[in-house]
């Protein structure tokens, strides 16, 4: 009869446990401006776009609807694709104010955030 040579079994440290993570805490910002509920990605704030076509991208996280207003004007409907909202503009010359507004999962509307934007002929 042959013998096997004995072959010791791999010894495996025992792990340590892992404490569950301490609870995280909600902190306002230092400056006290509050989380918008949604934000003009595009265009950015004092950027100059041409006149004609350009469409305005919008981030706002758990919406059901957003809306674009420009320079005070009605509240436009916007589209949402590609986890955005989009607002399909036809812009003049001059300088403009963007304003934006969603509606949450209650049914209210909030304002997010507003910026300006120079439009220059083409």
């Amino acid at each position: 009869m042959i013998k096997k040579p004995f072959v010791s079994p791999k010894v495996v440290a025992p792990k340590a446990p892992i404490a569950p993570a301490a609870p995280v805490a909600v902190v306002a910002p230092r400056n006290g401006t509050e989380r918008q509920p949604a934000t003009i990605d595009y265009p950015q704030d004092a950027e100059r776009v041409f006149a004609g076509n350009y469409t305005i991208r919008i981030s706002a996280t758990g919406a059901g609807e957003a809306q674009v207003s420009v320079d005070g004007g009605e509240w436009q409907g916007c589209r949402e694709a590609a986890g955005y909202f989009w607002y399909d503009w036809a812009p003049v010359a001059g300088r403009h104010k963007l304003e934006v507004r969603v509606r949450s999962g209650k049914g209210r509307w909030k304002k997010g955030e507003s910026r300006s934007c120079d439009v220059s002929g083409s």
